[in-house]
C-alpha cells in the first residue's frame, strides 16, 4: 500500500511549499498531488481554497527541489489544452525531475470553466479520449500521424520522450462506471474521488451542477468498478492490470473518537483516531484500492505539518 499527499493551499509562498514537499518526501509519501482548476468557483475560498496555482508550474518548481516524490497531477482538465503542448510540457517534466510523473485526467465538470474556454462540455469525454490518444501517441512512437474529430497530426516526432515507458502512468480520475472504461482503454490506473463524485454521465450530455458534495465512491461503489474493469478487459481480449487509487478528502488524525451530533456515526475519512482511520483505509484496501492520497487539515502551518506526521507515523505503518 502506497500513500500519497494532497498539496495544502493554504500554504502559498514558495517557502513553505518547499517546506511541505521536503516533509512529505522525509515521511515517506510517494506522491505529492497538485489540482487543475484554472477558474474555480467563488464559493471555494469559503474552504480556504484561495489559491490555485497551475499543474504544470507548481509540480515543475517542487520536482527541483526534492529527489524522489512522484509529482502527481490530480487531475489535469484534459480537454482544456490542445494536446500538443500538453505532452510535450508532460514529457519535458518526466525528463527534468528523472522519471517521477504521474499524470492524473479527468474530463472536467465545472459549466463556468467550459464557457470560458468555449469548449462544449457535452462533448468533453470525446475530447478527453482522442487527447489521451494523441499524447500517447506522441509519447510511444518515433513518428506519429492521427487523424480525429477534434485534431490531425502528420508524421509528428516529439523530442523529448518521457523517462518513462511506455510513458509516465496515466491515473483516469471519476467515479463514472465510464471513467472505469477510460481506465481500461487509455490508462493505468481508476482514480474515483471520495469527497466529491460529480458522475460524467452519458456521451453528448452535460454534467450535472453539483449542489452539494456526496459519497459515491463507497467500498461497494469500488468493487462494482472492479468488476466491470474485470468484464471489459476480457471483453477486449487484454489482461486485466488496473488498479485503484483513491483521493481521500482531509482526514484528521485526532486523540479522541469524533462522532456526529444526533446520529452518533462519524463521516469516513475525516475526523478520528488513529485506530478509526486505520479502520477506514482497511475498508478500501479490502474492496481492492491499492494507493491513497490523503488531504490534511491546518490552517496553520504547524498545525498541517503536525497532522502531516502524525498520520504518518501512527497510521501508515499499519499498512506495510
Amino acid at each position: 500500500m502506497k500513500f500519497g499527499v494532497f498539496y495544502n493551499p493554504f500554504h502559498a509562498q514558495a517557502e513553505t511549499m518547499i517546506r511541505f514537499a521536503q516533509h512529505a518526501e522525509a515521511l515517506g509519501f510517494e506522491w505529492l498531488m497538485a489540482d487543475d482548476h484554472i477558474f474555480p468557483p467563488k464559493q471555494w475560498e469559503q474552504s480556504g481554497r484561495e489559491v490555485e496555482w497551475d499543474a504544470h508550474t507548481i509540480l515543475t518548481y517542487l520536482a527541483a527541489k526534492t529527489t524522489r516524490l512522484r509529482l502527481l497531477y490530480g487531475c489535469l482538465v484534459v480537454p482544456f489544452r490542445q494536446p500538443f503542448t500538453t505532452a510535450k510540457a508532460i514529457a519535458s517534466l518526466d525528463v527534468l525531475s528523472k522519471g517521477r510523473v504521474t499524470l492524473g485526467v479527468t474530463p472536467g465538470h465545472l459549466k463556468r470553466e467550459f464557457a470560458t474556454f468555449n469548449v462544449p462540455i457535452e462533448q468533453r469525454g470525446k475530447i478527453t479520449d482522442e487527447y489521451l490518444r494523441i499524447m500517447k501517441g506522441l509519447w510511444t512512437r518515433d513518428e506519429f500521424s492521427f487523424e480525429g474529430a477534434y485534431h490531425t497530426a502528420k508524421r509528428l516526432s516529439l523530442r523529448p520522450k518521457p523517462v518513462q515507458s511506455p510513458h509516465p502512468p496515466i491515473w483516469v480520475g471519476g467515479s463514472s462506471m465510464r471513467a472505469v472504461r477510460r481506465a481500461v482503454e487509455l490508462g493505468d490506473v481508476w482514480f474515483p474521488l471520495h469527497f466529491a463524485a460529480i458522475p460524467e454521465g452519458p456521451p453528448g450530455k452535460a454534467p450535472p451542477e453539483p449542489t452539494r458534495y456526496s459519497d459515491d465512491a463507497t467500498p461497494e461503489r469500488i468493487r462494482e468498478g472492479i468488476a466491470y474493469g474485470r468484464r471489459l478487459s476480457k471483453e477486449m481480449g487484454k489482461p486485466f492490470t488496473m488498479k485503484v487509487a483513491i483521493l481521500t478528502g482531509v482526514i484528521q488524525v485526532m486523540e479522541y473518537d469524533v462522532v456526529r451530533p444526533f446520529s452518533g456515526k462519524r463521516f469516513i475519512f475525516s475526523k478520528g483516531s488513529p485506530a478509526q482511520v486505520i479502520g477506514d483505509l482497511r475498508q478500501y484496501a479490502d474492496a481492492g484500492v491499492d494507493h491513497f492520497v490523503v488531504g490534511f487539515a491546518g490552517r496553520s502551518e504547524e498545525g498541517f505539518h503536525q497532522q502531516m506526521e502524525r498520520f504518518a507515523k501512527e497510521v501508515m505503518p499499519a499498512f506495510r
